[in-house]
């Protein structure tokens, strides 16, 4: 979008990824589960997006954000029962959401 504003994607997109980042360090969540929700979330930043580059600044914000997610659980910012809640209320939320799938 702007340099100085994220679009909704990218916003949903930062979310995403933070999320993602941290249930993936969680021993209890699993790689299916991690590849299966990602997938929803790509397919939701997409439907968000409203034209290909704020779909690519989306995909580049999810990236990063993941890193970001990792390091604090890593560095104690953010708990893992804490970060498979999140995980957990996002998959109830894609899971409910009208998203029509390709």
């Amino acid at each position: 979008m702007s340099e100085f504003f994220r679009s909704d994607a990218e916003m949903m997109a930062h979310t995403f990824g933070m999320v993602l980042g941290a249930a993936s360090c969680c021993d209890v969540v699993s790689h299916e589960r991690l590849d299966t929700t990602a997938e929803k979330m790509k397919t939701a930043m997409s439907a968000a997006a409203s034209d290909s580059r704020e779909e690519r600044a989306a995909y580049d914000q999810f990236s990063a954000a993941v890193v970001a997610g990792r390091r604090a659980v890593q560095q104690g910012q953010i708990q893992d029962w804490a970060a498979e809640n999140a995980l957990r209320q996002i998959e109830d939320d894609l899971d409910d959401a009208p998203l029509m799938l390709d």
